[in-house]
């Protein structure tokens, strides 16, 4: 019987994350955010450096934050970083933050972002109409309908027009 000795694996760095998904739900663009903590954590056995954080696609919808804790994590070592949404208007959003590192067999994990803003969105129908030449002592009238094409109730406090001289225009109900 021949006896050989096998060699150790090899020593190597294994990205962990933790969530690679983040549904933000449905939040109210009027000042509604919510911020989620991602962990990183290294599962192998040699040190894992952690070379950049990004969203994949520039957005004032989710923002990232710095790295809370060591670039370079030892065997079993966390860090934490925070993705915040803060939808802008009726919208649906989805990006992802790309974890770039030096595990050989994973050097880029992907965090997928979704979330929905919920806001009231004006529609006016015609956005513009000119008039024209109307002669003087007739009268021409236009219908305009306004409309919330959003998901949130839309309140109409005031509306104001503004008109060059002579100033014949009125609004009606």
């Amino acid at each position: 019987k021949i006896e050989t000795d096998n060699p150790p694996p090899p020593e190597n760095p294994d990205i962990l994350v933790d969530p690679t998904l983040i549904n933000f739900g449905t939040l109210n663009a009027d000042g509604d955010t919510v911020t989620e903590t991602v962990t990183i954590t290294n599962g192998g056995t040699d040190t894992l450096d952690i070379d950049s954080i990004q969203l994949d696609i520039a957005s004032s919808a989710f923002t990232v934050s710095s790295l809370v804790g060591n670039d370079s994590l030892e065997p079993d070592e966390s860090a934490t970083f925070t993705v915040t949404y803060d939808p802008e208007t009726y919208e649906t959003n989805s990006n992802s933050v790309s974890i770039l590192s030096n595990d050989y067999e994973t050097p880029t994990v992907p965090v997928t972002l979704i979330g929905d803003g919920s806001a009231p969105v004006i529609s006016v129908e015609p956005e513009t109409f000119d008039f024209e030449s109307v002669l003087i002592g007739c009268e021409e009238t236009l219908d305009v309908t306004i409309t919330n094409i959003g998901d949130v109730e839309l309140v109409i406090d005031q509306i104001d027009y503004f008109v060059t001289y002579p100033a014949d225009f009125s609004i009606e109900d």
